[in-house]
């Protein structure tokens, strides 16, 4: 999070040294006389035993791999120690006898920077559970900090962040490198050699929790959640080793945790990027290799092939711009008290680096210039402004290292006034903006006036999400480049890509860079892959770019060789609306310095399924239609609408949908039978071969606070009472994220993560016996077998008394807190393009959603117009004088390009209508 702080206190300057390190220390188990005894170091091992059961050597066995039935490794058959789901009592207690280190040494006394590696092996009896790893308690009486997550071949990590694959039935190599630190401490992820990513960073909570005291525990957890396993190796060191150092240890080794195994493979085509983006280096450069704000970091993220570099600035007690991102000194030197109150000279005095790591010991806080020298003419620079006031320092700083404007950023988001104080003394200052919030929907001057005050794009904060796609491709369709921030892992980095940003800010540039899909002279790698078929009403074409390319020509249409549509610098293309069934052509030819270079000719193909009747609810303010003729209503009139209540996402309490706010219906933990929604399937009759309604579809944008031990969507009992089995509800979320029903069975755990929105699809065929849950347009269970006609999950028809169906509550309070920006009904089962074409949450709705309206651009060359927009069949231009009344311009239908002389002071408006 990008955050703005002020200086209110005076600085005191106190310089420490940096503490020796200690011996790492290794285990292997291979010692008979001891096998808890350390292979090498300081370090001891023990059973945790406060109950005094001597749980220990009667639960825990030593031998070979080969013993205990399991696979070999790397290197030959490992000594093995056999663990079992540990209680709370019960754990291994590791003395790890390191020093105090980084951030939090002088403030808590705690070793904040060390790295454990697991040689660990789970059967497959173990999957789909929580296992922890270690815990920094002690007493072992709060929740363990680093664990396998509960999902079938779940990842590594913590606070529903988990990345990876932890194999059942596989040997695997588990490293995570840790710099606790209050605010901003961070965990790097290995498996088996490769990144799976980071933890932390920005508004961190890896703090003062994470930092070890003289004891830790592994494998244990305060409330049992654990599970047997085989750890062949445990290695211990008391730095946060770098990513080269982890990367070259790769899978496990029968020889120990300190020895290399396999190395990991290459990342395939479908780990890589869908389209080039470009690498800003966070916190100075490199914060995943280096000191953050520091020659160091930078240095190093040009040299990993960043684009560009993100650094923060402040303010010295004699008006100095320096790169620092907090407001006062200890967490990255060996001083305290504020930047703003001490002079350059005293803090360049400071270690900048040794906190970080002793082999950065020296490393200086730069000063804006210095930083601004080391990096003319590698690439761009991304000032974080943490103060206000800095717009003559930044131009002295600019002017003293000569460095070219056209590479320098400036983030002002929600300040006009502050931008033009920048460009005032530094003209031609680019400006980037912050989320843009709903405004660019709504305002229809919103692009035209920040591009006034010299905005040149957007810096996005998303984390481990998506930015919304359709904003970035009305932003680059507007001529503005979008930047997100801070993307630590591989899935978020694709994530980002194929939404089509510019710019991905990372404290690893190096692990981006190394997923970049390869570039070839001609456009490549189309998305949609050519071939395929899609169910969406429309798409966002994407591609590689070519080398060197400028500009894209692109065609479109459903003939071969496809219509030229328009040129345009931006690499995304949003086509019109879809007929089904049909094919579609596009190529995209690349405008180079040296000519232009045709590229190849794609296709794909819209399905010709029926998505059948729909009805749908947006819950702006009201239980209206969004779509169709369905009705929802409070199922017990005053006293449902009392209990819940009409809101707005706020981004703070309640998280926007992909970046845009949202309205939603927030609906509580109902107690009574008669609460709810009531359901009216208007038009929607009987189908599927019986009586009732047995082939059809539910949809849901929600978001879940807490998960209670039941929160339930819809019950086939309309009344809410009596029936089929007694009334219970027919689809549910369980408290450990698993969703569904005994009777159709549940998908795995953590398929739904609470505090986050998602979309949630019942997709059933009764007739056939299948029923489908979707999450985000991914199938997460599938019930197949005898049919389920006329059952108890069939629906009642339009002609039986309404309502229909209970939404939202059953028979017996099993219900929590939900809410619902959308929900739609479908009378066809939705196949799994369609599922997957409908993908997560939308704040705009759901089958309401429209494409991106198409953009309109006007180039004018005296009196002669020529106006381009997005091609698509049945689209033509229209023309208006007034805003009031428009004509159709005849010839344009299907085209894509149109041009026209005006009379000179004519006022013309044009837009592109289907």
């Amino acid at each position: 999070m990008k955050t703005s702080f002020f200086p209110a206190a005076a600085a005191l300057l106190l310089m420490t040294a940096a503490p020796a390190a200690a011996a790492p220390t290794l285990f292997t188990f291979a010692n008979p006389a001891d096998r808890l005894a350390a292979a090498s170091g300081p370090g001891t091992l023990g059973y945790f035993d406060p109950n005094l059961t001597a749980w220990g050597p009667i639960a825990t066995q030593f031998g070979k791999a080969s013993s205990f039935s399991l696979p070999l490794m790397t290197g030959g058959d490992p000594d093995v120690m056999s663990f079992p789901a540990c209680a709370a009592g019960e754990g291994y207690s590791f003395l790890h006898m390191a020093d105090p280190n980084g951030a939090l040494a002088d403030s808590h006394g705690l070793t904040g920077n060390y790295t454990m590696i697991f040689d660990v092996f789970y059967p497959a009896a173990s999957d789909g559970a929580y296992r922890a790893l270690w815990q920094t308690d002690a007493g072992n009486g709060s929740d363990a900090e680093f664990f396998v997550d509960a999902a079938p071949s779940g990842g590594i990590g913590i606070n529903g962040n988990y990345r990876g694959d932890i194999t059942p039935g596989v040997w695997h190599r588990v490293a995570v490198s840790m710099r606790a630190a209050t605010g901003e401490g961070q965990a790097r992820r290995y498996v088996d050699g490769r990144f799976v990513g980071a933890i932390g960073t920005t508004g961190s909570a890896l703090a003062d929790r994470f930092g070890l005291s003289p004891e830790v525990l592994l494998l244990t957890d305060n409330d049992d959640e654990t599970k047997p396993g085989y750890l062949s190796s445990f290695y211990f060191i008391d730095r946060a080793m770098s990513g080269v150092e982890l990367a070259a240890l790769g899978g496990p080794h029968a020889d120990g945790a300190t020895v290399p195994g396999a190395p990991a493979p290459a990342p395939g085509p479908d780990e890589l990027l869908v389209r080039r983006v470009g690498a800003i280096g966070h916190r100075g450069g490199s914060f995943g290799s280096a000191p953050d704000n520091t020659l160091a970091a930078l240095n190093k993220a040009f040299a990993e092939g960043a684009a560009g570099v993100e650094v923060d600035t402040r303010l010295t007690a004699d008006g100095v711009a320096v790169c620092f991102h907090d407001e006062s000194l200890e967490r990255t030197t060996n001083g305290t008290g504020l930047v703003a109150d001490i002079t350059l000279a005293d803090l360049q005095l400071l270690d900048a680096g040794s906190k970080y790591d002793a082999s950065f010991a020296g490393e200086k806080v730069p000063s804006l210039t210095q930083a601004l020298t080391a990096a003319k003419g590698k690439g761009i620079v991304y000032l974080d402004i943490k103060t206000g006031g800095q717009a003559q320092a930044f131009a002295d700083a600019v002017a003293a290292s000569a460095f070219p404007v056209a590479d320098l950023w400036f983030w002002t988001p929600g300040d006009l006034a502050y931008a033009a104080e920048i460009r005032a003394l530094i003209p031609g200052a680019k400006i980037l903006w912050g989320a843009p919030g709903d405004a660019w929907r709504t305002d229809p001057a919103f692009f035209t006036d920040l591009r006034a005050g010299g905005v040149i794009g957007f810096s996005i904060g998303t984390g481990t999400g998506a930015p919304n796609s359709e904003f970035v491709a009305k932003a680059k369709s507007e001529g503005f480049l979008v930047e997100v921030y801070t993307v630590n892992d591989p899935d978020s980095m694709r994530l980002a890509a194929e939404a089509g940003v510019d710019y991905i800010e990372t404290d690893f540039p190096g692990e981006l860079n190394a997923l970049q899909p390869p570039q070839l002279t001609k456009a490549s790698g189309p998305l949609p892959a050519n071939g395929s078929q899609t169910g969406g009403a429309s798409a966002v074409l994407r591609w590689v770019t070519g080398q060197n390319a400028t500009a894209h020509r692109v065609h479109f249409g459903t003939v071969n060789p496809p219509p030229f549509v328009r040129e345009q610098t931006s690499d995304l293309f949003t086509t019109g609306a879809f007929v089904s069934g049909t094919t579609y052509y596009w190529r995209i030819d690349e405008v180079t310095p040296g000519g232009t270079v045709t590229g190849d000719v794609w296709s794909f193909s819209t399905s010709s399924e029926a998505l059948g009747t729909v009805l749908e609810w947006g819950f702006n303010g009201s239980l209206s239609s969004a779509l169709g003729g369905g009705t929802l209503a409070f199922a017990d009139g005053a006293n449902t609408e009392a209990q819940t209540a009409f809101e707005t996402t706020d981004d703070a309490n309640v998280p926007h949908i992909g970046g845009v706010p949202a309205e939603f219906l927030r609906m509580p933990g109902f107690t009574s039978a008669a609460d709810g929604l009531a359901l009216t399937l208007a038009g929607i009759p009987a189908n599927g071969g019986g009586a009732e309604v047995n082939r059809y579809s539910f949809v849901f944008d929600v978001l879940v606070p807490n998960l209670g031990s039941w929160t339930c969507f819809f019950n086939t009992i309309a009344a809410n009472t009596g029936g089929v089995q007694d009334g219970d509800g027919e689809f549910f979320i369980q408290g450990n994220g698993s969703l569904g029903i005994g009777a159709l069975e549940y998908s795995p755990a953590g398929s739904f993560t609470a505090g986050e929105w998602h979309r949630v699809i019942f997709s059933a065929d009764l007739t056939a016996g299948t029923v489908v849950y979707y999450v985000d347009g991914v199938a997460v269970r599938t019930r197949t077998g005898g049919t389920l006609r006329d059952g108890r999950f069939s629906l009642l028809p339009q002609s039986a008394t309404a309502p229909h169906v209970r939404m939202f509550n059953d028979n017996d309070g099993e219900t929590s807190e939900m809410l619902v920006s959308a929900f739609a009904f479908v009378d066809t089962p939705l196949s799994p393009i369609q599922a997957a074409d409908l993908g997560g949450a939308q704040a705009a709705g759901i089958f309401v959603t429209a494409a991106a309206p198409p953009s309109v651009a006007i180039t004018r060359s005296g009196n002669s117009v020529t106006v381009t927009w997005t091609a698509a069949p049945g689209r033509l231009l229209q023309r208006s004088t007034n805003l009031a009344t428009w004509t159709d311009i005849t010839g344009t239908a299907g085209l894509g390009t149109f041009t026209e002389t005006i009379q000179s002071g004519a006022r013309v408006f044009y837009r592109a209508a289907e």
